[in-house]
């Protein structure tokens, strides 16, 4: 196959372009019109044995992977499964070399069930890390799959099974032939060593991310008689999962089991976040592309309503057009939204240590209704003076045009009212009742913080 297939360079991990140090880093584009003219032979029931078992230890082992963390912390287990498959595939290689006529020696055929092999234990590792002691090779096989190089075979197997695997190394260091160039770092499976405590630590954090998603943490309040979703603290977030079991046992999991919940919460939420306004996610390249996105929107919004109109292809925008790796990581090239939450920094009261957070599930009317929501709590309740209301009405603003276009037409939920126009009509108001334009609003920026250097304007 590495004959005859694409060899596409090595990894990221190793560096760039397609020279590499050591051929077992290179990939193959294994397509499947080539591969159609590998010959096949009938396999011994002993291939579909071992085959069937790596297939059920392997589906046994994903799902306990996929429950690490949130269902279980017991890494053990998934250790041993690791060893266990590592054994059937190398046993599973050596009858695939029989079927095939590449051995003719039964000898070093071993059993259906051999005992768990770690990594750096199998034959030709073995070899390697021999070669490597010698000072005959030098190699980054082990270091890179967190394996230990094992220059004995382990006096941990049965008798038979050590024996089996001295034979297989003799063979092996015999070199020639087909043996001598299969078992080599370059035709083996690689069997990276896991990172448990890791797999534990994200399956918990997207498991906690979830459970913040839920309507325990983002409640709708009644308001005029209608259910109005709510624009929460991270604090109140905090206080809800500190009454939550479940929350509280992952958390630990995901942070240790002295993290404090609100910091947790806050960490999460601020990395699955993006600014409601857009003069907090942008760079001034990147406001430039927005602006011009938006008279793409427009133009569309035009076609469709029946008008023939040019639509330009507007910009991509890359990670300097955002204020922030987290940004650009949730945005992308497109700024296609993919956060989890909508960050309104603006709305946290100066005595609160806490920001606020939407749930970025709501469709634009519940964004709107909720921003409406808290405006008038810190406008009225509060008593905020005007140039700290700017910024709800600058978001209010954003989201909009989204409002028109997606609930345009009567809301039986609302007595008939077109709720675009409803809000349309809001913000018009409360606009004239403190005494601003709308280009007061759009041309809100947050105020520039930072010491300027001496001799600098």
């Amino acid at each position: 196959m590495k004959q005859v297939l694409q060899n596409r360079g090595y990894s990221a991990a190793s560096g760039a372009g397609r020279i590499t140090a050591e051929a077992w880093e290179n990939f193959y584009e294994f397509a499947g019109t080539p591969l159609a003219k590998f010959p096949l032979v009938d396999v011994p029931p002993a291939v579909r044995t071992l085959a069937s078992s790596l297939d059920a230890t392997a589906t046994q082992r994903a799902a306990g992977l996929a429950n690490l963390g949130p269902g279980h912390a017991d890494t053990a287990p998934l250790t041993a499964s690791l060893h266990h498959l590592i054994a059937l595939q190398e046993e599973l290689d050596w009858q695939v070399y029989r079927a095939y006529g590449l051995l003719d020696d039964d000898a070093l055929l071993g059993p259906l069930d051999p005992p768990p092999v770690a990594p750096g234990e199998r034959a030709f590792e073995i070899v390697l890390a021999r070669a490597v002691a010698a000072g005959d090779v030098e190699t980054a096989w082990f270091e890179r799959h967190g394996a230990t190089p094992t220059v004995e075979v382990p006096a941990r197997w049965p008798a038979g099974y050590q024996a089996l695997v001295a034979r297989r190394v003799e063979a092996i260091e015999a070199g020639g032939g087909a043996l001598g160039l299969l078992e080599a770092p370059e035709h083996k499976r690689r069997w990276s060593a896991d990172d448990l405590p890791g797999r534990a630590r994200q399956n918990a954090r997207a498991w906690l991310l979830d459970r913040l998603e839920t309507p325990a943490y983002f409640p709708e309040a009644a308001r005029d008689g209608h259910a109005v979703p709510a624009i929460r603290s991270t604090a109140a977030l905090a206080a809800v999962a500190a009454a939550d079991a479940d929350f509280v046992r992952v958390a630990r999991v995901y942070a240790g089991e002295e993290a404090s919940l609100a910091t947790v919460v806050r960490e999460l939420v601020l990395g699955e976040a993006v600014p409601a306004v857009s003069a907090l996610r942008y760079t001034e390249s990147g406001r430039r592309k927005r602006a011009v996105w938006e008279q793409v929107w427009a133009l569309q919004r035009r076609e469709d309503a029946g008008e023939a109109v040019d639509i330009p292809v507007p910009p991509t925008y890359t990670s300097a057009d955002f204020q922030g790796s987290v940004f650009w990581g949730l945005r992308g090239k497109l700024d296609v939204p993919k956060e989890r939450f909508i960050l309104h920094p603006y709305a946290q009261r100066p005595t609160e240590a806490s920001v606020y957070v939407g749930w970025a599930g709501q469709d634009h009317l519940q964004q709107a209704q909720a921003l409406a929501a808290l405006y008038l709590e810190r406008k009225d309740v509060d008593g905020w003076p005007t140039a700290a209301l700017v910024p709800f009405l600058t978001a209010l603003d954003e989201v909009l045009p989204w409002v028109h276009q997606w609930h345009g037409e009567p809301d039986e939920r609302f007595g008939g009212q077109r709720m675009g126009e409803t809000f349309e009509a809001f913000l018009v108001g409360q606009l004239a009742a403190l005494g601003l334009e709308r280009s007061d609003v759009r041309a809100w920026a947050p105020a520039a913080t930072g010491r300027r250097r001496k001799g600098k304007a």
